[in-house]
Order: structure tokens, then sequence, then C-alpha cells
């Protein structure tokens, strides 16, 4: 399992047409993309019923590690909002089992609506 403590992943919205075809074999009956996110080599997507985080790994980048987050191991959130200066926000978990999960999103990602996403499937 990926250690979350060690780095904050930098990450900009896509569209999720662009990421189903990555994890489509991963999704159960009724699951649905909501949001999708992506850096160079590390992916977020939000389900309605979980969240997976995928990175590349190895020189090639045809190794994959997948990490999935039930919103019902979400204990607690919190974002934090683009300022003057800094324009990036993130959005910061304690998840059981795996401890605390924080995503930058680059400017222009709306964090009031990934709260809302979150607070939806968690609440």
């Amino acid at each position: 399992m990926r250690e979350f403590n060690e780095t904050q992943i930098k990450l900009k919205g896509i569209e999720t047409e662009r990421i189903k075809n990555a994890v489509q074999d991963l999704l159960i009956n009724d699951e649905e993309l909501v949001a999708a996110f992506d850096s160079a080599r590390d992916k977020v997507i939000f389900t309605n019923f979980r969240i997976i985080f995928y990175e590349q790994q190895g020189l090639a980048g045809v190794k994959y590690h997948y990490t999935m987050i039930p919103y019902k191991h979400i204990t607690a959130y919190a974002i934090e909002t683009a300022g003057s200066v800094e324009r990036d926000c993130s959005l910061e978990m304690v998840v059981n089992g795996i401890g605390h999960v924080k995503f930058a999103f680059t400017s222009g990602v709306d964090v009031f609506k990934l709260s809302q996403v979150v607070s939806f499937y968690v609440l």
C-alpha cells in the first residue's frame, strides 16, 4: 500500500471520460465516475463508492499500483482554499487503515464542489 504521508500529490482536474478506460476493470455494478484528477504519473478518481488512487511505476511506466479508499473509511476531512498568492488548494482526509491522506490541486479546481462530493458519500 502506498505511503500517503511521504509526499503531497499536486493534481489538476480532467474529464472523467479521459480516464474511464484505465479503471473500467476495477469498477463494480452501478459504480460511476464522479470526478477525476491527474499529475504526471498519478491519478485520483472519485466514484460514487470510493476514491481510486493509482500511480505509474517503473521507468517504462507500464506497472501500476492501485489504492482504493472506500468512503465509509474516511473519518474526518478538511479542505484548504487557494489564497491570493498561493493558488493551490487541497483536500485532507483521515482514513482508517491508511492514516492521513492529502491531495493538493492546482488552481482551477473547485475544492468546494469536491468537498460536497466527499460529504455526500461520507455523511
